[in-house]
């Protein structure tokens, strides 16, 4: 148990795990599925903004501003170089969640 008298999980891969069993699928006109990449943004007051992802490996970076966009192009650049490594298609249909702190304003 936590301070929230919540059960801790095991561990994050289980986490993870789990997270990806209740992801939604979005499909494209074309009726092709398309992948999902929630990004997760992170507020440091004086430090900025920094973002990662559960479901690219390694994406991490960050912006002295809320900048959804330089996320997107970092997670396709990630993608992009992960798919040339392993000699498959690079993903073209991709949809991107982004995920703010709740109590942060953006500006839009």
């Amino acid at each position: 148990m936590d301070d929230t008298g919540l059960p801790r999980p095991a561990n994050v891969r289980q986490v993870l795990a789990n997270l990806q069993k209740t992801r939604r699928r979005v499909h494209s006109e074309e009726g092709a599925i398309m992948a999902t990449i929630r990004i997760l943004h992170h507020h440091a007051p004086g430090f900025g903004w920094s973002f990662d992802s559960p479901d690219v490996a390694g994406l991490t970076g960050g912006a002295d501003s809320y900048d959804p966009v330089h996320a997107e192009d970092a997670a396709r650049f990630a993608l992009s170089c992960a798919a040339e490594e392993q000699g498959v298609p690079v993903p073209t249909d991709l949809t991107f969640e982004h995920y703010v702190p709740a109590g942060v304003a953006v500006v839009a």
